[in-house]
């Protein structure tokens, strides 16, 4: 039967494991916001053409920055430990989607803020849970 605080298999955790989900995120991320593009009613893409690119660009690499560096740590402390629950290898998954809505967020008050975008009377919660592109599937 299972249990999330069976062991996690070790291949889940091993190195190229991790570098092939880093990548196929990426990719698949990148592909999904380029195919999402005309169809989205996001702030970013109300402006100039060009800062919307760049915005959107400068978020990607930090984002994916911030995932690589994470599945680095997982590596590194899994490879010290060699014992991490599934409850454990979720709540870190679960981590990484809040810190990049956590970046998300940022990014928008701080284009806001720049004057590069208008988010209008939007609060941090309502960008955080309502428009973040990776929690919207989830609240609505």
């Amino acid at each position: 039967m299972f249990s999330l605080n069976d062991k996690v298999p070790g291949y889940l955790l091993g190195k190229y494991q991790l570098i092939a989900t880093v990548t196929f995120t990426a990719l698949f991320s990148l592909v999904f916001l380029l195919a999402s593009l005309p169809f989205s009613h996001n702030a970013w893409l109300e402006t100039d053409p060009t800062r919307a690119f760049g915005l959107a660009v400068t978020f990607f690499l930090i984002a994916t920055f911030v995932v690589i560096v994470s599945k680095r740590v997982l590596y590194q402390s899994y490879r010290k430990r060699q014992d991490m629950t599934y409850l454990q290898y979720i709540l870190w998954d679960v981590a990484e989607i809040v810190l990049i809505c956590i970046l998300y967020t940022a990014f928008t008050l701080k284009a806001h803020s720049m004057g590069m975008i208008d988010i209008g009377e939007q609060s941090a919660d309502h960008l955080f849970f309502k428009h973040s592109m990776i929690l919207s599937s989830i609240w609505n």
